[in-house]
């Protein structure tokens, strides 16, 4: 519950907030003794250091999420944890290099994320909206556009008010290019997205 209320202060943009409720839900659960909840907590630590730009405490949590994760074993984790998977680790490890701008990172692990959301569409939402915007901190524009156009055409079919919410939010940071015509494709799909 801890875990999840940090993740909501995450969504809010309250990283004090997240951080506080992160770590009291990391000390219950290594008390507990359940690595995949461990896990959970390290990362959204991970996840409210990454939004406050402090690297080192980011990274330090990334390790302790690490670590209890590799002792995640298969069918031993309760059943609310069984969504963690390599793929939603990399997408909270790939957000948190996107936080610190730290593109080249960043796509390491979404690329992981990317390749195993082919069934997903909510997280394929997600990662092409995070490989944008590593794009966009690498400077190309014209790829960064590419994955967003790709965000938009992944959404279809969706009533999740988040991925909705992420399409908005990469709209306004690659408003600043709205000449290149890739950019501006896109935003007149996301435009026509949110009319409908």
């Amino acid at each position: 519950m801890l875990a999840s209320m940090a993740d909501q202060a995450l969504y809010l943009r309250r990283p004090d907030q997240a951080l506080r409720l992160a770590r009291v839900a990391r000390d219950a659960s290594q008390r507990a003794g359940t690595p995949v909840a461990v896990t959970e907590a390290s990362i959204l630590e991970a996840r409210a250091h990454a939004a406050h730009g402090d690297e080192a405490g980011c990274t330090a949590a990334l390790r302790r999420a690490e670590g209890s994760f590799n002792r995640v074993r298969p069918g031993e984790s309760p059943d609310w944890a069984r969504h963690w998977s390599e793929a939603m680790f990399a997408s909270h490890a790939g957000t948190c290099w996107i936080e610190l701008r730290k593109p080249d990172e960043a796509r390491a692990m979404l690329q992981l994320l990317w390749n195993a959301t082919t069934d997903q569409a909510r997280r394929r939402v997600y990662g092409a909206v995070q490989l944008s915007r590593a794009e966009l901190l690498n400077g190309d524009v014209e790829q960064a556009a590419s994955y967003a156009t790709t965000a938009v055409e992944s959404v279809a079919g969706l009533t999740s008010q988040r991925s909705r919410n992420h399409l908005v939010q990469l709209r306004k940071q690659l408003a600043p290019y709205h000449h290149v015509a890739a950019v501006e494709e896109f935003e007149r799909r996301v435009d026509l997205l949110l009319e409908g």
